[in-house]
């Protein structure tokens, strides 16, 4: 383990298809064309194996697979006309699919579905599938083994051992099945089968065992849900399920309507979105890397981004923009939240640790935004067909450094090479990363020209015109303590079950309450002892020692209470014209929000200082 953890991390490198040839770059750091050729002619596609070291090259007439090391020819496919194709979890078998057509012979249909060894390039089974639904490719999948497969038909999925496609060995039957996937890391076989409504019929999702396909391990059902994408965290104990409808029953959307479920092995169940702070289209659903947390983009424009535990609690609100996308870092410990499509490209990077933002890039008209393995570079490119013009990709380091801008004619696709992310150094950001004042004055060096104002309106001061965005940029997200973290902390200040736990101000206060309490009644419990006591004739000695005995301080009290509740109303004051600046549009920085946020203790304050003047006034 030591030696492995010395070994040098592998070089990052990226592939390009575009309209002359396939290539491969180096870097980053040192950005540059790879002395590895990997295709010199035109391509329709190509693709990597799950652990990058082999990338088939799609043309019109055959296939070829390449050694991403040294660009060797590995193995021709000849196989015309594909349009999709799909590597299995190791990289033993390709499955390629094409639209279906008669062969020359009209008795013998075309497999348009097939499945050849990588090596060799032979074919090992074909199916005729007349329809594709990209939901569902692969059709074939097998297990992270490869040592189970699985294929869905019609209101079943059935099973077969390795490449055995002759003999079914297990069947799971379920109406209206339109998608299934294998759990890809678990130490036992898990698979999620989802099933869309149908004519009033409610879809279902359920998670079942292998071999035993009878033992469900949970099961939900839900209506507006026709289609379905799965996301499994890296334990591969919980499942993400977002559905989604062409046509919203509300007409409250022109793009239909989607739901957000999460399913786990211990018989989990939860309707997320119907906990959700905000209604709308859910846009992003992403796991954390190594981690039982999710982050979730949904809502209207300008959209939420929360971070949920497994029991469905949100535990980070992230401040509310113009996104539409959430990608973390391989390593987990930063994520991208981003605005792509119809929006602006702007990226936020985000201390995901410290719920702080670390940078802010702009990259307007991206259709591909990838990180590098190491989790430390990003790379964003503008690609044909989407965008005909400006076609070209940029390499980010993560504190928005630009480190290559290339513009090319025609770029069809472009990937970084899939090296496994444990083989890098696992780098957290640092505090220095993400401090404010750092953040600041990056934002200050890149700000945007002033708005135009009218003439009659220049030297005017108040709230300016905006379209919605905020004024100024909110750098830091709000972090929820979830119900476990606040019973701990209830435990730790002893509050009872549904009291409020109280601030350290709070605190304070109580126990010199107490403190005063407790002296006011030793001096009622020694005053009393004296008045029990016979009265001795004053003389001219003991005329001092009765001075002694009243308690000459109770003025200087009452002066420090009256001081406090003037301390204290000018405080609140404060806080009210936050308040009112805050109503009227205008922006505030964080530490107005943190005061603004202390109001209910500071109100308490000054209730209890106001009961002690009255007290010591009596």
């Amino acid at each position: 383990a030591d030696a492995q953890a010395a070994a040098p991390a592998p070089p990052l490198k990226f592939i390009l298809r575009s309209k002359e040839v396939t290539t491969l770059y180096d870097g980053p750091p040192d950005i540059k064309v790879s002395e590895t050729p990997i295709n010199a002619g035109e391509s329709n596609n190509f693709l990597q194996s799950p652990d990058g070291q082999l990338v088939a090259v799609r043309s019109t007439a055959e296939i070829n697979v390449y050694s991403m090391e040294d660009g060797k020819l590995i193995s021709t496919i000849e196989h015309s006309d594909v349009i999709h194709m799909a590597f299995s979890p190791l990289g033993t078998y390709l499955q390629t699919w094409r639209f279906f057509h008669k062969s020359a012979d009209e008795e013998v249909d075309d497999n348009n579905l097939r499945i050849f060894e990588v090596k060799t390039g032979k074919l090992v089974h074909g199916w005729m599938q007349k329809t594709f639904f990209s939901q569902a490719w692969p059709s074939v999948k097998f297990s992270s083994d490869e040592l189970v497969s699985a294929r869905m038909v019609t209101g079943e999925v059935r099973f077969f051992t390795r490449v055995n496609f002759t003999t079914v060995v297990r069947r799971i039957k379920l109406a209206n099945v339109t998608h299934f996937t294998w759990a890809p890391a678990a130490p036992e076989y898990k698979i999620l089968i989802f099933a869309a409504e149908k004519r009033g019929s409610p879809g279902s999702a359920q998670i079942c065992e292998y071999p035993n396909t009878g033992k469900v391990l949970v099961k939900k059902t839900f209506f507006n849900a026709q289609t379905a994408i799965v996301s499994w965290n890296d334990k591969c104990t919980f499942a993400l399920l977002t559905t989604a409808t062409e046509v919203d029953k509300t007409g409250k959307s022109y793009y239909g309507d989607s739901g957000l479920f999460l399913l786990g092995l211990d018989g989990t169940s939860i309707n997320l979105k119907a906990d959700m702070e905000s209604t709308g289209k859910i846009y992003e659903a992403a796991w954390q890397p190594g981690q039982d947390r999710f982050l979730v983009v949904y809502g209207s424009m300008p959209a939420k981004a929360t971070m949920f535990d497994t029991k469905g609690e949100p535990v980070v609100h992230f401040p509310t923009d113009y996104r539409n996308t959430a990608m973390f870092s391989p390593s987990g410990h930063v994520v991208a939240i981003a605005g792509f499509g119809n929006l602006q490209g702007t990226l936020d990077f985000w201390d995901v640790k410290r719920a702080r933002k670390m940078g802010t890039i702009e990259a307007p008209c991206s259709t591909v935004c990838v990180w590098s393995p190491c989790s430390t570079y990003l790379l964003t490119a503008t690609l044909s067909p989407r965008l005909r013009v400006d076609n070209m990709f940029k390499v980010w380091r993560i504190d928005g450094t630009l480190l290559m801008q290339q513009p090319m004619d025609e770029l069809y696709q472009i990937e970084w090479q899939q090296t496994p992310s444990k083989l890098y150094p696992n780098r957290p950001p640092k505090r220095g990363d993400s401090a404010p004042a750092k953040l600041e004055k990056k934002q200050v060096e890149a700000a945007k020209p002033a708005v135009y104002r009218p003439k009659h309106l220049a030297g005017r001061t108040g709230p300016s015109l905006s379209l919605g965005r905020p004024k100024e940029p909110q750098n830091k997200a709000q972090v929820v303590l979830t119900s476990s973290q606040l019973e701990a902390e209830r435990q730790r200040k002893k509050v009872p079950i549904g009291g409020q736990v109280k601030s350290k101000a709070q605190l304070k206060n109580e126990r010199r309450r107490k403190k005063k309490a407790q002296e006011d009644a030793a001096a009622a419990a020694g005053g009393g002892a004296a008045a029990a006591v016979p009265a001795k004739k004053e003389t001219a000695a003991s005329v001092p020692a009765k001075k002694e005995e009243v308690p000459a301080p109770a003025a200087d009290d009452l002066t420090v209470a009256k001081k406090r509740v003037k301390a204290l109303e000018k405080k609140l004051k404060q806080i009210g014209q936050i308040q009112a600046k805050l109503d009227a549009g205008d922006s505030i920085n964080d530490a107005q929000k943190t005061k603004l946020g202390t109001r209910p203790s500071v109100e308490a304050d000054l209730a209890a200082a106001r009961e002690e003047v009255k007290q010591l006034e009596a």
